[in-house]
């Protein structure tokens, strides 16, 4: 039940930050009116990911994977909560704070590796443990290079963990 509930929690909120860099997308081609409505797609998808990572904690209650999947969360949300502040204080007064979206690239790509270390430590396959280091390094890289966006790059490593998640019990029910 809980790998079911966490891997739909973090599927919705990749989708959620999909429309929101949809949403950031039309803004940027000129589109007026919808920078509160990013900022609604945006804070909806960093707490559905944030209650997935915790749900997915949960599954890992008698592992020695837990304490990363808890750093894993605390990262994530700290990185969340200053994204949003930055995008409240952007709507407010019209001036975002760079540094805030960096911090969450930053602390969204330590989740992301944290994941991977669980992968080595749990019975998840090994594929993804490397692809979700590599991943969590290679978007800190890009994005300080200036060439991916946030919000999506870190958070592919959670949505790839919600469908291994949600297929692991689709072929335990079989």
């Amino acid at each position: 039940m809980e790998r079911r509930v966490a891997g739909s929690l973090l599927v919705l909120g990749f989708a959620s930050l999909f429309v929101a860099g949809l949403l950031y997308t039309l803004i940027s081609a000129g589109s007026a009116g919808l920078g509160a409505t990013k900022v609604t797609a945006l804070e909806i998808g960093f707490a559905l990911t944030a209650f997935g990572l915790v749900a997915f904690e949960f599954t890992l209650a008698e592992t020695v994977a837990r304490i990363l999947a808890r750093v894993g969360t605390i990262a994530f949300v700290a990185g969340a909560i200053l994204w949003t502040v930055a995008e409240v204080i952007n709507l407010d007064q019209g001036t975002f704070i760079s540094h805030f979206e960096r911090n969450y690239v930053m602390l969204a790509c330590v989740a992301g590796a944290a994941i991977g270390g669980i992968a080595f430590r749990t019975g998840m396959p090994r594929w993804f443990g490397w692809m979700s280091v590599i991943w969590a390094v290679g978007d800190a890289i890009l994005y300080l290079l200036g060439i991916f966006p946030a919000p999506l790059g870190p958070n592919l490593v959670m949505f790839v963990l919600g469908v291994l998640l949600l297929r692991q019990r689709a072929a335990g029910a079989r």
